[in-house]
């Protein structure tokens, strides 16, 4: 019986392989990385489509990633088994971590047991790649939030019923000034900035500031001394979640936090396409938010557009920052409650400001 001829002719899947290992060297310049490399296992010899190996100062750390140069309509996208097969292949070769890096995206059950088993899930992306032949399609959480009301008070250095009184009719006209400039339109933008650093759409929420010295205000055209302020407001809003195209200049996009993950160099770009408006279906909570690990790390780039209304002026807001301690300058929310998290039920967002909105955002760096 005649044997048949080992063919001589490239793998088939090799170019995309190629394509992730690039991709991978420029977001880890230091990181020995090669394709096609065969391991010896308990069972025989394993082939890695790209091997990563990363050297620290107490060990080195090695991972996979299996490349599916999938077609989106021929073989649809990566099933469950190929999850399987990858957690096997981890386990018997001791990898530290392992990656598919798929052409056509991911199966909801594949999805599933790579979050479970801790398999990363990938997707390729680079505007000048033909290689990378997948437009990566997933849905993008954005967040409404409505500011109800707020309350501010402030703290003089020498309390009085008249100075109280003064100072609420002051508040409520913004006459308090410093250096001709707003403290109401400074508390504008804490309250902004608040509410864009802390992923929150619903609750009470309360911020005190403390002076490193007594400061003086103009009080409605009198001169007074103030060691501090305190504001409360009470917010309202959803989540809602929406079908976006995802591209970048180059960079690989993470299924399960729905992140991308780029060099950053100067002139990289991220671009998000919306199918339709923002804002139309009504979610309870983003998935990414039930994760444990939900910080950005080095080189992950995560959107969420956020509509926070009513604007309030902040064109003329003091510069109060310098005389707030230190302590007070954080605007980080430590241990935010579920339950502020929460979208309220029943909540939609306004249809002529919705329609209003660019269906196009990029990120360039």
């Amino acid at each position: 019986m005649k044997k048949k001829k080992r063919s001589s002719n490239p793998k088939k899947g090799k170019p995309y392989e190629l394509a992730i290992a690039e991709i991978f060297k420029q977001l880890h310049p230091t990181a020995a990385i090669n394709v096609g490399v065969w391991v010896e296992g308990p069972d025989g010899r394993r082939e890695l489509d790209v091997s990563i190996q990363i050297e620290t100062s107490t060990k080195i750390i090695k991972g996979v990633i299996e490349c599916k140069d999938f077609s989106p309509v021929k073989t649809g996208p990566v099933g469950i088994s190929y999850i399987d097969e990858l957690d096997s292949k981890r386990r018997d070769l001791e990898l530290d971590f392992a990656f598919i890096c798929s052409n056509a995206g991911f199966t909801s059950n594949a999805m599933s047991k790579a979050k479970r088993v801790s398999i990363g899930l990938l997707s390729a992306s680079s505007t000048s790649d033909k290689r990378i032949r997948f437009s990566i399609t997933d849905y993008l959480y954005s967040r409404y939030v409505n500011i109800v009301e707020c309350r501010v008070e402030l703290f003089p250095e020498s309390p009085s019923d008249k100075i109280s009184t003064l100072v609420s009719k002051a508040i409520i006209a913004d006459t308090v000034l410093l250096a001709d400039n707003s403290v109401v339109q400074w508390i504008n933008l804490r309250i902004q900035k608040i509410l864009g650093i802390n992923q929150i759409v619903n609750g009470i929420l309360q911020n005190e500031c403390k002076f490193s010295n007594p400061v003086q205000f103009n009080v409605s055209g009198e001169q007074h001394s103030f060691v501090g302020l305190k504001f409360a407001f009470k917010i309202e809003g959803a989540w809602f979640r929406d079908k976006v195209k995802i591209s970048s200049t180059t960079g690989v996009y993470n299924w399960i936090n729905r992140r991308i993950k780029m060099p950053c160099s100067p002139g990289d770009e991220i671009v998000y396409q919306w199918e339709e408006s923002l804002f139309n279906e009504w979610v309870s909570l983003p998935p990414q938010f039930e994760q444990a690990d939900s910080d950005i790390h080095g080189q992950e780039t995560e959107i969420i557009p956020s509509s926070i209304g009513p604007v309030y002026p902040t064109e003329n807001a003091a510069d109060l920052d310098c005389y707030i301690c230190p302590s007070d300058l954080d605007i980080t929310i430590p241990l935010i409650d579920q339950k502020n998290k929460m979208s309220k039920p029943d909540f939609h967002a306004d249809t002529a400001f919705k329609n209003s909105i660019d269906k196009t955002i990029k990120v360039k760096f």
